[in-house]
């Protein structure tokens, strides 16, 4: 009866055939916005509905579903496209990644697939995937936030059309007035709308630098755009350069499949693709939360890390934010209740993979804080068996059961589902991938940590800790503005908060005597269950990861601040909720979320900018067109054609390179094409004369009489520093906004 035409396993699959047969048909067809819409439904969802399918995955719910469907989609694309660009050239097929091999391939392997899902899984149907019905009050209280989309596209148009900003800011404002309101509220609203609003909150913040710019924002991004371009126009990923980047099948191998299906503008796809894909990351938080926390403390436990700056800057690092993605996805596999051992094990190692072939620094962070949260519970464990063993029992208080271990020791202790096993996993998917496949990025790493050793010699200057890292630190904290202050302050009251949490949470896993004990041990108010042993001590390491990068002065200097911040945000913005809710029993105060958002809104106003506009500031470029981060981040159309100009009527070489500002020559390396190898920035960083080659001049140079120097601290100067670089240099083009000299 289940293979007969009417059941959900051939309602399944009759609709999966419908979907690719018409999204082949559109391709083949080049069917404008119909392609595109199949395309990305296809590539980005049913891969991994169809796998979740074949693994007979239950206790999910829809919102877990959908992006373990989203996550593993792009994992299988990943690996797919991987074994592609290996086995097709062993028969002589030299552009595996051309459009006609990967629609034909990914045709072939999702008929496959779903083929497996036929005949393993009976029940095999999408119709009770996903419940979207609302009552009217839930309803009514996603009108605002259904807007919110709107207002940053809306928002974002009229910035770069008539340089108004009143649109983003209304839109900036509105988010912490609904997200307060619903606090305050929250017992007369639905928790149902939570997951809704998260994404929607999500998409908006993240589309708003998206589309500030037609072209690419950002400066790592200039280069991962580079490597994409030269995969998609050779048909084949390979590794040419020796250069890290290209060990990062984020920035390759995914955006060329994508782009081979929809046929859209290439920085289209590299600005607005990966912000949608990254924008599931505040649901993980909110899914990982919700297991321990009351829906709402999980909502807001979503909105401080999407008050992160790595948040906002997803647009400019593409495989930075893809690798944290699929580690927060690693994370939530493992965290989960509702998923057996074997798919649990399953699915963490295929996000592992993933993460590990994303991008080299996260992973080696990933690698860390697992090696770190096994050496600790197994050390643990070790001490307290040994004590159980000396000591004679006198009792001790009950404990949550995920401290629970075997009950001859009678001595609750930290658990956790982490093993030897998933840990040499990874540990041997860095090794082989890194060092034996990219190559680069693992000698950047040895050298790394050999540089780190040897400034400990620096431990107490603060400034060697890098830009960022000092500030955070308070380095001439008496010559910052209000707004700087205000950012600091609030940066590190949520640090507190986040402390605070930590530290109360691990107090109540503190064994005493039974004689301590005062009738039945109850939870806090804010907790749904104790936190289970494996999260509490992935907490506690990444806490100590970044505390720990802060003590070793070179760290930051050579890694973002904001990007381990980020990366730990996974686990601890958690508890910046639950250090809210101590804060307000220890002073008393009756209102928990209140005392959480007069720390959090300010917070958001912050890192968005809106706190700078007020004092008359322009630092955020989503609302000014004017500042450092605009200057440094912002390419114009006369610069794209410039550039692209100098790639058609030159020839550029080691030996004949264009010289360019740091901020300059990234441009000139996406937007034309040009390698990084024939870009000098040494120049105009050391004001070295140029006796050959070219000059590329920004708009920054040409229209403001400025360029970007990196000292210390990064700056604009006068470019009249540098008049010697143009002495006897004729004009060979111009365009009232970007030059170029020879």
């Amino acid at each position: 009866m289940d293979a007969s035409i009417g059941s959900p396993r051939s309602k399944a699959l009759l609709l999966i055939f419908i979907l690719g047969i018409a999204t082949v048909a559109s391709i083949v067809l080049n069917v404008p916005i119909l392609r595109q819409i199949l395309g990305f439904l296809v590539l980005a969802f049913v891969p991994g509905a169809i796998f979740l399918s074949i693994l007979k995955i239950g206790g999910l719910g829809p919102t877990e579903r959908i992006i373990l469907s989203m996550g593993l989609s792009l994992s299988c694309l990943i690996i797919f496209g991987l074994l592609i660009n290996s086995i097709y050239p062993l028969f002589g097929y030299d552009t595996p990644l051309g459009e006609r091999s990967l629609v034909i391939s990914f045709s072939v392997i999702l008929l496959g697939l779903c083929l497996v899902a036929y005949l393993r899984n009976r029940t095999f149907t999408f119709s009770n995937a996903i419940h979207l019905g609302m009552t009217t009050s839930e309803k009514i209280s996603l009108i605002v936030p259904i807007f919110f989309p709107l207002l940053s596209i809306i928002g974002m148009y009229l910035m770069n059309r008539y340089d108004s900003n009143v649109m983003v800011i209304a839109l900036l404002l509105l988010i912490p007035i609904y997200v307060a309101f619903v606090t305050l509220w929250r017992r007369k609203i639905s928790s149902r709308i939570y997951p809704s609003v998260v994404l929607l909150i999500s998409i908006s913040i993240l589309l708003s630098l998206a589309l500030r710019s037609r072209h690419l924002v950002g400066i790592d991004t200039h280069l991962e755009y580079y490597i994409f371009q030269r995969t998609l126009q050779n048909g084949r990923w390979q590794i040419l350069m020796n250069n890290a980047y290209e060990g990062c099948l984020s920035i390759s191998i995914l955006p060329t499949i994508f782009q081979s299906v929809l046929n859209v503008d290439p920085e289209y796809l590299f600005r607005i693709f990966y912000p949608l894909i990254f924008s599931i990351s505040p649901l993980i938080i909110f899914i990982i939360s919700k297991q321990f926390v009351r829906n709402h403390a999980a909502f807001l436990a979503s909105l401080i890390f999407m008050s992160q700056a790595v948040f906002f800057d997803t647009t400019s690092e593409a495989r930075s934010v893809v690798a944290l993605l699929f580690f927060a996805l690693a994370v939530m596999v493992l965290l989960h209740g509702g998923i057996s051992k074997s798919n649990k094990r399953l699915l963490f190692v295929i996000f592992a993979f993933s993460c590990v072939v994303s991008h080299y620094t996260t992973s080696y962070i990933f690698l860390t804080l697992l090696l770190l949260t096994w050496v600790l519970v197994k050390v643990v464990t070790m001490v307290r068996s040994s004590r159980s063993r000396t000591e004679p029992d006198k009792g001790v208080s009950s404990y949550p059961r995920e401290l629970a271990v075997t009950s001859d020791t009678k001595q609750p202790t930290l658990s956790t589902s982490v093993t030897g096993g998933e840990v040499l996993i990874l540990f041997a998917l860095v090794f082989i991938w890194q060092s034996q496949v990219s190559g680069a990025a693992f000698k950047g790493a040895v050298q790394f940590i050999g540089d780190s050793f040897k400034s400990m010699a620096a431990f107490f200057q603060v400034e060697a800790r890098g830009q960022t890292a000092a500030a955070a630190l308070g380095s001439n904290i008496g010559g910052k503005s209000i707004p700087q202050l205000l950012e600091f302050v609030f940066s590190w009251l949520t640090i507190a908060f986040i402390t605070v949490g930590l530290l109360a949470t691990l107090v109540r896993y503190i064994p005493r005597p039974a004689s301590w004990n005062r009738g039945v041990r109850r939870l806090p108010q804010y907790l749904v269950r104790d936190f289970s042993g494996e999260f509490l001590t992935m907490s506690l390491i990444g806490f100590a990861v970044l505390a720990g990068s802060l003590a070793v002065p070179y760290i930051f200097s050579g890694f973002d601040v904001n990007r381990t911040y980020g990366q730990m945000m996974i686990f601890l913005s958690l508890f910046f909720v639950v250090g809210g809710a101590v804060f307000t029993k220890l002073v008393r105060f009756k209102y928990a979320y209140v005392l959480i958002l007069v720390v959090l809104v300010p917070y958001f106003l912050c890192t968005t900018g809106i706190i700078y506009q007020a004092f008359g500031s322009p630092r955020s470029m989503i609302l000014n067109s004017a500042g450092l981060q605009y200057d440094m981040l912002y390419v114009h159309d006369q610069e794209t054609a410039c550039a692209k100009w100098l790639a058609q009527h030159t020839t550029l070489s080691e030996l004949s390179p264009v010289a360019a500002d740091h901020y300059a020559g990234c441009r000139v390396i996406s937007q034309a094409g040009i390698s990084p190898s024939s870009v000098s920035q040494v120049a105009f960083q050391l004001d070295k004369p140029v006796s050959r080659g070219y000059i590329f001049l920004s708009y920054l140079n040409t229209v403001k009489g400025m360029y970007i120097y990196q000292g210390a601290a990064i700056e604009e100067r006068s470019l009249t520093e540098r008049q010697s670089l143009f002495e006897d240099k004729d004009e060979l083009y111009c365009n009232s906004g970007s030059e170029i000299l020879k």
